[in-house]
């Protein structure tokens, strides 16, 4: 597998009325050594997206070596666009060229390397319990080989066996070399290791719809090991045995698809199934969570609105003749029993208004500690239930959809006859403490109008897609309680994630690499941190949303280590695996990351002694910078933090650092302004940089604590995108993108 795959997208975004001109980009690619021209070369073009116009197109050589492409311009005269061809070596080569009106044909020519590259690839097989034979099927190398087994173990040989200590998944790496020719490669996959013999199979896959609508979906097999044959079983009786089919349904609906893999020895098998969503539907729906406080023997009852789309206000009738109208209220009720508590949401899409109401039983009182609850989601008459349990107890789940069927397990599909309102009961048992049932229900609207989104974009390093990453898509939840709305989204290897059911609101897109290979956990907008990044909106999705991961800067290897752990409770706890540890230098800058585990365990190795910053990041909770110093005498720092609310807190003193809020307006002609934020009175510098890098503005001031307003001329800067650097004496920064329009 190459490090570099342009995928084959064409992305241009056209906004109707406005005028459309043309920019024209040739050039030829040739070889380096001969001056032949290398045929069916592959030339990536991406344009410079800051100033709101988006591009992304692969053309290809013809035998002459020659390629061209016609890029269509909407409402922009001038810009930048990059071309980009990759060497033989698997190394890109880059040019920026700048266009206007005066110059709109451009012109682009590479000299690269030709010939086979080095491509390293491998495939494996669980020949005996523990143990893997790894079978090298790279090209255009005769060695050397280095493997990295991923359970801190090595191998020079080409084909070696390995024998690990335990069963699991294991990231392994191979390294491929050619001392003749200087090439060289890497390639890395997640091995699963069983402690039987052909267990080395396991079924995955992903589906995405067509872009053009319509009930076409395409799975990608996304399975692991050595694997001969694959059957799928789509859900509407129909089945298919190729690796990635295309499958079109008759009509929409969640569909419960099956992969089952087995393996070239014909001993593994594994099967693999998850809910797909064709032609989705949805909108204004009420519904609530809630859970007991045992400092007030269970009789205060915080509640958790779980309800969807573009809400404008909240209703709760409690049941004992008192009323409030808070998003997410604490109630202190009078006695202990059972009420029907109802909430009414009122929504408004686009002038449009809608209510919904959520009523059910809470038990108030002793025993209540065992609640759950159910959530679902609407596709025609095709409705998805999940039951939750409050604490988190194992337990068992019983449906009563209200249409005279039942049903059973955590989670579960009803397809009703006919549109209507159905009164569906969940009712669950737990196993500790043994017996403890509680039953929940709700009317549901089945074949309603409510509103889905589907929100999509591709995620680079560089001007590359991102190969082995997620994305997590947050609403913008900053209330105290903190329950946000939270999806996954895997890339694949263009880079590209997808969410096919997002409920009307508004929320942050944040995408993450799977390793820290020098690009940073990044969110929609290019930022670094979620209250720089940009919101999306919705009802009216922009797709696609496409998002840059910030390269991380340097650091010097070390003995010295970090570890973590962040404690949560409750609903909390669910949560704890989306937080991300930012680790920054001395100087502010970010060096690296580490995904906080759903134990609430983090970990930093192989630092340098010197002093570092620590800061928690999940999309809509604040968190302080702590100050961690390793030191020969401790070499390994223990930091342990808290999620509480919309915090996370540290054990240590946070130390004194900048902040500052968006600069305002933004394009701006004459003066740009930003509040900018001190913990303590500092000297600040705010310099200004363009797009070459070259300072344009610099100020320098002394600010005291609190919030200072500070501003920017830009009058006399031509127009275009420049970087704003607002940094103190302690080292920390932080950026702001301009835009100086007249």
């Amino acid at each position: 597998m190459r490090r570099f795959i342009f995928p084959l997208l064409f992305f241009a975004f056209i906004i109707p009325g406005l005028s459309q001109t043309v920019v024209t980009l040739s050039g030829t690619v040739t070889d380096s050594a001969t001056g032949l021209p290398i045929p069916n070369q592959a030339v990536q073009i991406t344009s410079d997206s800051s100033g709101g116009f988006f591009y992304f197109n692969v053309v290809y050589t013809n035998q002459n070596g020659f390629y061209l492409d016609s890029i269509p311009l909407t409402g922009v005269s001038s810009g930048v666009l990059f071309v980009t061809t990759i060497d033989c070596n698997g190394f890109p080569v880059t040019y920026s060229l700048t266009f206007n009106p005066a110059n709109m044909n451009l012109v682009q020519n590479f000299q690269i390397c030709s010939g086979t590259p080095c491509e390293a690839g491998f495939s494996y097989v669980n020949t005996q319990p523990l143990t893997l034979q790894f079978t090298d099927i790279s090209t255009g190398t005769t060695g050397p080989w280095l493997w990295q087994f991923g359970d801190g173990t090595s191998s020079s040989q080409q084909n070696p066996a390995h024998t690990y200590g335990q069963a699991g998944y294991f990231n392994v790496t191979l390294t491929i070399g050619d001392s003749s020719t200087s090439c060289w490669d890497m390639t890395a996959q997640t091995v699963y290791v069983s402690d039987t013999t052909g267990g080395s199979c396991v079924a995955d896959f992903e589906y995405y719809p067509d872009s053009t609508g319509g009930y076409t979906i395409y799975f990608y097999d996304q399975s692991l090991g050595s694997i001969s044959t694959w059957s799928w079983e789509f859900g509407d009786g129909q089945s298919a045995s190729g690796q990635n089919p295309v499958h079109i349904y008759s009509q929409p609906g969640l569909y419960t698809v099956c992969l089952t893999v087995q393996g070239v020895d014909s001993l593994c098998y594994d099967t693999y199934c998850q809910v797909v969503n064709v032609g989705g539907s949805g909108g204004c729906q009420a519904q609530y969570t809630y859970y007991p406080d045992s400092s007030s023997n269970f009789t205060l009852i915080q509640f958790i609105d779980l309800s969807y789309g573009d809400i404008t206000s909240w209703y709760w009738d409690f049941g004992d003749s008192t009323y409030s109208s808070e998003q997410n209220p604490s109630h202190l009720f009078p006695d202990e029993g059972t009420y029907y508590v109802c909430l009414t949401v009122t929504g408004n899409n686009a002038g449009v208004i809608s209510q919904s109401t959520w009523c059910e039983e809470v038990v108030v009182g002793t025993g209540s500690d065992c609640a759950s609850y159910f959530t679902f989601q609407n596709n025609g008459l095709s409705i998805s239930f999940s039951g939750h349990m409050v604490n988190e107890q194992p337990a068992t789940f019983s449906w009563d959809f209200g249409d005279g069927e039942t049903g059973q397990g955590q989670n579960v599909i009803h397809q009703y006859p006919q549109s209507g309102i159905y009164y569906v009961t969940l009712t669950t048992v737990t196993q500790n403490p043994a017996g403890c049932t509680w039953s929940s229900a709700q009317s549901v609207a089945v074949g309603d109008s409510t509103q889905w989104n589907q929100l999509y974009g591709q995620v680079f390093t560089g001007n590359f897609p991102l190969e082995l990453g997620i994305v997590l898509l947050f609403s913008l939840d900053t209330s105290a309680t903190f329950v946000p709305f939270i999806d996954i989204s895997v890339v694949d290897s263009f880079g590209i994630y997808y969410f096919p059911m997002v409920p009307l609101g508004n929320y942050l897109i944040y995408a993450i690499p799977i390793t820290p290979v020098g690009y940073l956990p990044t969110y929609y907008g290019d930022a670094l941190n979620w209250q720089n990044a940009t919101v999306v909106s919705l009802g009216q999705p922009a797709n696609p949303y496409n998002i840059n991961l910030i390269q991380a800067d340097s650091y010097n290897s070390g003995i010295g280590g970090i570890n973590g752990q962040i404690h949560t409770t409750g609903l909390k706890s669910s949560l704890v695996d989306m937080i991300t540890m930012l680790l920054m230098n001395e100087a502010g800058q970010a060096v690296t990351f580490s995904q906080v585990t759903d134990q609430g365990e983090f970990d930093f190795t192989g630092l340098d002694y010197g002093i570092y910053y620590l800061k928690a990041e999940m999309a809509g909770c604040q968190s302080d910078y702590i100050k961690v110093e390793i030191t020969p005498d401790h070499p390994i720092v223990d930091v342990v933090m808290t999620l509480n609310g919309n915090q996370i807190l540290g054990t240590r003193e946070p130390v004194a650092v900048l902040d500052a809020g968006m600069v305002y307006p933004n394009p701006v002609r004459n003066e740009a302004q930003i509040a900018v934020k001190l913990n303590e009175g500092s000297q600040v510098y705010i310099e200004l940089y363009n797009l070459s890098g070259q300072r344009v503005y610099q100020h320098t001031d002394y600010l005291h604590a609190g919030t200072t307003t500070v501003s920017v001329p830009v009058s006399h800067l031509r127009d275009g995108l420049f970087t704003l650097r607002i940094y103190t004496d302690s080292g920390l920064n932080l950026t702001r993108k301009l835009l100086k329009s007249q």
